[in-house]
Protein backbone atom coordinates (compact mmCIF):
# COMPACT_ATOMS: atom_id res chain seq x y z
CA UNK A 1 0.00 0.00 0.00
CA UNK A 2 1.98 2.67 -1.40
CA UNK A 3 1.53 5.99 1.18
CA UNK A 4 -1.76 7.79 1.21
CA UNK A 5 -3.71 5.51 -0.01
CA UNK A 6 -7.41 5.23 1.34
CA UNK A 7 -7.81 3.06 4.43
CA UNK A 8 -10.62 0.97 2.83
CA UNK A 9 -8.01 -0.28 0.63
CA UNK A 10 -7.13 -2.37 3.51
CA UNK A 11 -3.92 -3.45 1.87
CA UNK A 12 0.14 -3.06 3.58
CA UNK A 13 2.90 -4.54 1.90
CA UNK A 14 5.22 -6.40 4.79
CA UNK A 15 9.00 -6.79 4.42
CA UNK A 16 9.97 -9.81 6.67
CA UNK A 17 13.59 -9.83 6.99
CA UNK A 18 15.03 -13.44 8.40
CA UNK A 19 18.53 -13.47 9.04
CA UNK A 20 21.21 -15.04 11.45
CA UNK A 21 24.15 -13.15 12.56
CA UNK A 22 27.33 -13.18 14.29
CA UNK A 23 30.52 -11.35 16.37
CA UNK A 24 30.02 -8.19 18.64
CA UNK A 25 26.98 -6.02 18.23
CA UNK A 26 28.32 -3.40 15.81
CA UNK A 27 29.13 -5.75 13.54
CA UNK A 28 25.51 -7.56 13.94
CA UNK A 29 23.58 -3.94 13.55
CA UNK A 30 25.72 -3.35 10.48
CA UNK A 31 24.42 -6.40 9.07
CA UNK A 32 21.10 -6.47 10.06
CA UNK A 33 20.96 -2.64 8.74
CA UNK A 34 22.07 -4.19 4.95
CA UNK A 35 19.51 -6.63 5.15
CA UNK A 36 16.62 -3.30 6.10
CA UNK A 37 18.09 -1.35 2.88
CA UNK A 38 17.75 -4.38 0.93
CA UNK A 39 14.06 -4.67 2.25
CA UNK A 40 13.50 -0.79 1.75
CA UNK A 41 13.66 -0.63 -1.57
CA UNK A 42 10.50 -2.50 -2.21
CA UNK A 43 8.70 0.49 -0.54
CA UNK A 44 7.42 -1.53 2.30
CA UNK A 45 4.63 -0.30 4.87
CA UNK A 46 6.56 -2.34 7.51
CA UNK A 47 9.91 -4.06 7.99
CA UNK A 48 10.58 -6.64 11.10
CA UNK A 49 13.73 -7.52 11.73
CA UNK A 50 14.17 -11.40 14.03
CA UNK A 51 14.62 -11.81 17.81
CA UNK A 52 18.17 -11.76 18.94
CA UNK A 53 19.75 -11.21 15.61
CA UNK A 54 21.71 -7.49 16.71
CA UNK A 55 22.16 -8.31 20.45
CA UNK A 56 21.33 -10.77 23.33
CA UNK A 57 21.57 -11.16 26.66
CA UNK A 58 24.90 -10.22 27.71
CA UNK A 59 24.93 -7.15 25.33
CA UNK A 60 22.18 -5.27 26.30
CA UNK A 61 20.79 -1.30 24.95
CA UNK A 62 18.87 0.96 26.35
CA UNK A 63 16.09 2.73 24.21
CA UNK A 64 18.21 5.29 23.18
CA UNK A 65 20.99 2.89 22.55
CA UNK A 66 22.98 2.69 18.70
CA UNK A 67 20.54 -0.08 17.47
CA UNK A 68 17.36 1.95 18.22
CA UNK A 69 19.16 5.41 16.58
CA UNK A 70 19.94 3.20 13.91
CA UNK A 71 16.60 1.63 12.85
CA UNK A 72 14.78 4.95 13.86
CA UNK A 73 16.93 6.41 11.06
CA UNK A 74 16.35 3.76 8.48
CA UNK A 75 12.48 4.01 9.61
CA UNK A 76 12.35 7.82 8.91
CA UNK A 77 14.52 7.33 5.87
CA UNK A 78 11.85 4.86 4.15
CA UNK A 79 8.45 6.26 5.54
CA UNK A 80 7.74 3.18 7.01
CA UNK A 81 7.03 1.30 10.32
CA UNK A 82 10.00 -1.19 11.54
CA UNK A 83 9.61 -3.39 14.24
CA UNK A 84 13.52 -3.74 16.11
CA UNK A 85 13.62 -7.11 18.13
CA UNK A 86 16.61 -6.40 20.76
CA UNK A 87 17.65 -6.60 24.55
CA UNK A 88 16.68 -3.43 26.59
CA UNK A 89 18.23 -2.53 29.66
CA UNK A 90 15.35 -0.65 31.06
CA UNK A 91 15.97 2.70 32.77
CA UNK A 92 15.75 0.96 36.15
CA UNK A 93 18.18 -1.68 35.01
CA UNK A 94 15.59 -4.08 34.48
CA UNK A 95 16.35 -6.24 31.40
CA UNK A 96 14.15 -7.35 28.99
CA UNK A 97 13.52 -9.14 25.69
CA UNK A 98 11.84 -6.73 23.23
CA UNK A 99 10.11 -5.82 20.09
CA UNK A 100 10.10 -1.98 20.04
CA UNK A 101 7.16 -0.81 17.43
CA UNK A 102 8.81 2.50 15.37
CA UNK A 103 6.89 5.00 13.21
CA UNK A 104 7.71 6.82 9.68
CA UNK A 105 8.15 9.69 11.84
CA UNK A 106 11.27 7.69 13.70
CA UNK A 107 9.66 7.79 16.91
CA UNK A 108 8.94 4.69 19.16
CA UNK A 109 5.62 4.46 19.43
CA UNK A 110 5.33 1.22 20.95
CA UNK A 111 6.67 -2.31 22.45
CA UNK A 112 5.85 -5.31 23.32
CA UNK A 113 8.11 -7.13 26.35
CA UNK A 114 8.10 -11.26 26.18
CA UNK A 115 5.63 -12.57 27.99
CA UNK A 116 7.17 -15.92 28.25
CA UNK A 117 10.89 -15.75 28.33
CA UNK A 118 12.52 -19.40 28.40
CA UNK A 119 13.88 -20.66 31.62
CA UNK A 120 16.88 -20.02 30.83
CA UNK A 121 16.14 -16.02 29.75
CA UNK A 122 14.62 -15.49 33.44
CA UNK A 123 17.53 -17.06 34.95
CA UNK A 124 19.80 -15.00 32.93
CA UNK A 125 17.76 -11.70 34.20
CA UNK A 126 15.40 -11.45 31.75
CA UNK A 127 12.00 -9.84 33.35
CA UNK A 128 9.04 -11.39 31.58
CA UNK A 129 6.01 -8.42 30.15
CA UNK A 130 2.54 -8.59 31.53
CA UNK A 131 0.75 -8.31 28.58
CA UNK A 132 0.30 -8.27 24.91
CA UNK A 133 -0.73 -5.03 23.93
CA UNK A 134 -2.07 -4.05 20.37
CA UNK A 135 -0.78 -1.06 18.19
CA UNK A 136 -3.39 0.73 15.69
CA UNK A 137 -1.23 1.92 12.23
CA UNK A 138 -2.57 3.93 9.21
CA UNK A 139 -3.40 -0.06 7.67
CA UNK A 140 -4.73 -1.76 10.03
CA UNK A 141 -4.23 -3.39 13.99
CA UNK A 142 -1.21 -5.00 14.34
CA UNK A 143 0.67 -7.06 17.71
CA UNK A 144 3.80 -8.63 18.30
CA UNK A 145 4.91 -11.75 19.85
CA UNK A 146 8.33 -13.01 20.35
CA UNK A 147 9.49 -16.89 20.34
CA UNK A 148 8.68 -18.86 23.47
CA UNK A 149 5.84 -16.88 23.55
CA UNK A 150 4.06 -19.23 21.00
CA UNK A 151 3.72 -22.28 23.52
CA UNK A 152 1.58 -20.00 25.90
CA UNK A 153 -2.29 -19.32 24.40
CA UNK A 154 -2.44 -16.38 26.61
CA UNK A 155 -0.60 -14.53 24.05
CA UNK A 156 -2.52 -14.54 21.03
CA UNK A 157 -6.12 -14.40 22.90
CA UNK A 158 -4.71 -11.20 24.11
CA UNK A 159 -3.94 -9.92 21.01
CA UNK A 160 -7.02 -11.29 19.52
CA UNK A 161 -8.96 -9.59 21.97
CA UNK A 162 -7.08 -6.31 21.33
CA UNK A 163 -8.27 -6.53 17.48
CA UNK A 164 -4.46 -7.77 15.70
CA UNK A 165 -5.30 -8.26 12.53
CA UNK A 166 -1.79 -8.78 11.88
CA UNK A 167 0.89 -10.66 14.22
CA UNK A 168 4.66 -10.25 13.98
CA UNK A 169 6.15 -13.36 15.13
CA UNK A 170 9.72 -12.42 15.96
CA UNK A 171 11.81 -15.47 16.59
CA UNK A 172 14.67 -17.99 16.60
CA UNK A 173 12.80 -20.72 15.84
CA UNK A 174 10.16 -21.40 12.83
CA UNK A 175 7.10 -22.44 14.69
CA UNK A 176 5.86 -24.74 12.20
CA UNK A 177 2.23 -25.77 12.92
CA UNK A 178 2.06 -23.99 15.59
CA UNK A 179 1.84 -20.73 13.79
CA UNK A 180 -0.51 -21.78 11.48
CA UNK A 181 -2.78 -23.09 14.49
CA UNK A 182 -2.63 -19.08 15.74
CA UNK A 183 -3.76 -18.10 12.57
CA UNK A 184 -6.79 -20.48 11.51
CA UNK A 185 -7.64 -20.35 15.38
CA UNK A 186 -7.81 -16.56 15.65
CA UNK A 187 -8.38 -15.63 12.09
CA UNK A 188 -4.98 -13.07 12.25
CA UNK A 189 -2.24 -12.61 9.58
CA UNK A 190 0.78 -14.64 11.07
CA UNK A 191 4.20 -12.48 9.28
CA UNK A 192 7.21 -14.54 10.68
CA UNK A 193 10.95 -13.26 11.25
CA UNK A 194 13.17 -15.85 11.92
CA UNK A 195 16.70 -15.51 13.22
CA UNK A 196 17.29 -18.99 10.82
CA UNK A 197 16.57 -17.31 7.64
CA UNK A 198 13.50 -18.50 6.77
CA UNK A 199 10.69 -15.92 7.43
CA UNK A 200 6.86 -16.72 6.26
CA UNK A 201 3.55 -15.25 5.79
CA UNK A 202 0.48 -17.10 7.04
CA UNK A 203 -3.22 -16.41 5.94
CA UNK A 204 -5.79 -16.26 8.52
CA UNK A 205 -7.02 -19.15 7.29
CA UNK A 206 -4.52 -21.27 8.69
CA UNK A 207 -2.56 -21.72 5.27
CA UNK A 208 1.37 -20.72 4.23
CA UNK A 209 1.27 -18.10 1.71
CA UNK A 210 4.83 -17.59 0.66
CA UNK A 211 8.39 -18.44 2.57
CA UNK A 212 11.63 -17.40 2.52
CA UNK A 213 14.89 -19.05 2.42
CA UNK A 214 18.09 -18.35 4.09
CA UNK A 215 20.11 -18.48 1.01
CA UNK A 216 17.76 -17.32 -1.72
CA UNK A 217 15.01 -14.64 -0.05
CA UNK A 218 16.40 -13.55 3.42
CA UNK A 219 14.09 -10.16 2.54
CA UNK A 220 10.65 -11.85 1.74
CA UNK A 221 7.85 -8.75 0.87
CA UNK A 222 4.22 -9.07 0.59
CA UNK A 223 1.03 -7.34 0.20
CA UNK A 224 -1.23 -8.74 2.48
CA UNK A 225 -5.14 -7.84 1.99
CA UNK A 226 -6.58 -7.14 5.29
CA UNK A 227 -10.09 -6.78 3.88
CA UNK A 228 -10.68 -10.37 4.34
CA UNK A 229 -12.58 -12.44 6.44
CA UNK A 230 -13.03 -16.20 7.13
CA UNK A 231 -16.44 -17.82 7.05
CA UNK A 232 -17.92 -21.15 7.92
CA UNK A 233 -19.32 -22.61 5.11
CA UNK A 234 -22.69 -23.73 6.62
CA UNK A 235 -25.46 -21.04 6.02
CA UNK A 236 -23.08 -18.76 4.41
CA UNK A 237 -22.17 -20.40 1.64
CA UNK A 238 -25.50 -20.86 -0.12
CA UNK A 239 -25.83 -17.22 0.07
CA UNK A 240 -22.89 -16.60 -2.28
CA UNK A 241 -24.55 -17.49 -5.54
CA UNK A 242 -26.55 -14.07 -5.43
CA UNK A 243 -23.30 -12.13 -3.41
CA UNK A 244 -21.32 -12.73 -6.64
CA UNK A 245 -24.80 -11.92 -8.69
CA UNK A 246 -24.65 -8.57 -7.62
CA UNK A 247 -20.62 -7.99 -6.91
CA UNK A 248 -18.89 -9.95 -9.60
CA UNK A 249 -15.04 -10.04 -9.79
CA UNK A 250 -15.01 -7.41 -7.00
CA UNK A 251 -15.36 -10.06 -4.51
CA UNK A 252 -12.57 -13.26 -4.45
CA UNK A 253 -12.86 -16.55 -2.14
CA UNK A 254 -10.96 -19.04 -1.56
CA UNK A 255 -12.63 -22.38 -0.28
CA UNK A 256 -11.22 -24.82 1.98
CA UNK A 257 -13.14 -27.78 2.52
CA UNK A 258 -10.93 -29.62 4.86
CA UNK A 259 -11.67 -26.95 7.22
CA UNK A 260 -14.84 -26.51 6.63
CA UNK A 261 -14.32 -22.81 6.11
CA UNK A 262 -13.88 -20.36 3.14
CA UNK A 263 -11.92 -16.43 2.85
CA UNK A 264 -13.82 -13.95 1.61
CA UNK A 265 -11.65 -11.00 0.22
CA UNK A 266 -12.44 -7.81 -1.55
CA UNK A 267 -10.86 -6.53 -4.38
CA UNK A 268 -12.30 -3.02 -5.02
CA UNK A 269 -11.17 0.35 -2.94
CA UNK A 270 -13.92 1.53 -0.83
CA UNK A 271 -15.65 -2.43 -0.74
CA UNK A 272 -15.45 -3.46 2.79
CA UNK A 273 -15.85 -7.26 3.05
CA UNK A 274 -17.95 -6.47 6.55
CA UNK A 275 -20.67 -4.21 4.60
CA UNK A 276 -20.90 -7.14 2.23
CA UNK A 277 -21.89 -9.68 5.39
CA UNK A 278 -24.06 -7.15 6.77
CA UNK A 279 -26.17 -6.81 3.49
CA UNK A 280 -26.40 -10.72 2.90
CA UNK A 281 -26.60 -11.72 6.62
CA UNK A 282 -23.25 -13.79 6.62
CA UNK A 283 -21.04 -14.41 9.55
CA UNK A 284 -17.99 -15.00 10.41
CA UNK A 285 -16.33 -18.12 11.61
CA UNK A 286 -15.60 -16.83 15.27
CA UNK A 287 -19.25 -15.59 15.33
CA UNK A 288 -20.89 -18.91 14.20
CA UNK A 289 -18.67 -20.57 16.73
CA UNK A 290 -19.69 -18.52 19.30
CA UNK A 291 -23.60 -18.55 18.44
CA UNK A 292 -23.39 -22.22 18.53
CA UNK A 293 -21.58 -22.47 22.07
CA UNK A 294 -24.64 -19.75 22.99
CA UNK A 295 -27.30 -22.15 21.85
CA UNK A 296 -25.62 -24.70 23.22
CA UNK A 297 -26.05 -23.43 26.89
CA UNK A 298 -29.46 -22.47 26.42
CA UNK A 299 -30.54 -25.68 25.46
CA UNK A 300 -28.54 -27.42 28.04
CA UNK A 301 -29.86 -24.73 30.62
CA UNK A 302 -33.11 -25.85 29.57
CA UNK A 303 -32.81 -28.94 29.65
CA UNK A 304 -31.34 -29.27 33.52
CA UNK A 305 -34.57 -27.26 34.42
CA UNK A 306 -36.93 -30.01 33.25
Amino acid sequence: MHKGVALTVRKVRVATVSFRTKGEPGARLAEALKYVDEAGRFSPDIIVLPETAINDRFSPQPMDGPIVRAMSERALSFGCYLICPFLLRDEDGTLRNIAALIDPNGKVVGQYRKMFPTIREMKDGVVPGDSAPTFQTPFGRIGMAICFDLNFEQVIKELAAGGAEVVFFVSAYEGGRQLERWALDYSVFIVLAHKGGRGCFIDPSGYVLQRGDPYYQPVVVRDLNLNRKILHIDDNWRKMKDVFAKYGDALHADVYTPEGIFALESREPGLLVEDVMREFGLISFHEYLRQTESLRGSLLTRRGST
